[in-house]
């Protein structure tokens, strides 16, 4: 009897644990600063992502630490600095130049690239080992998205068209 409580208790933690996990990863989904939901996408159709109050690129800095502080992480590409924010769950990677101007930003979402692919119309036919860049017009802008690993993410980047 003793033994069967014994396994019975540690079972309950393991499932109470995962359970615990599970309920944490959706509060993670559904706080994410940036949803792919049909206003984001209506929004990226006019340059703008709902969640992150800065334009696309081509703007100091200095708009991203008066605004969300300092950075939770800095890579030193020499010339080239990404600064990674972290919020609700994602990260938001400005990358700036030598003169303190931010190229250009991208989003590290928890979202397959199916899910994305699905819910920007299924372009493309996407398969478990897609890798590649996928580019989604949008009005005067394009989306590209892609995989990254885990498998389960994807990094987002909206830019004007050339």
């Amino acid at each position: 009897m003793g033994k069967f409580f014994y396994l019975f208790m540690i079972g309950l933690m393991m499932n109470t644990s995962c359970i615990q996990s599970d309920l944490q990863e959706t509060r993670n989904h559904q706080e994410s600063i940036v949803t792919l939901d049909k206003e984001t996408i209506r929004l990226f159709n006019k340059g703008k992502v709902k969640g992150i109050p800065f334009p696309l690129s081509n703007f100091p800095f200095k708009q991203v630490t008066e605004k969300w502080g300092k950075p939770n992480k800095q890579i030193d590409n020499e010339d080239i600095q990404d600064y990674i924010y972290k919020r609700n769950g994602q990260e938001i990677i400005f990358t700036v130049d030598e003169t303190n101007i931010v190229m250009y930003y991208q989003i590290k979402m928890n979202i397959s690239l199916e899910e994305v692919n699905r819910k920007l119309g299924n372009r493309y036919k996407v398969k478990p080992t897609t890798y590649k860049a996928l580019t989604y017009p949008m009005g005067r802008y394009e989306l590209r998205v892609r995989r990254i690993t885990p498998a389960d993410q994807v990094i987002l980047d909206l830019s004007e068209r050339e």
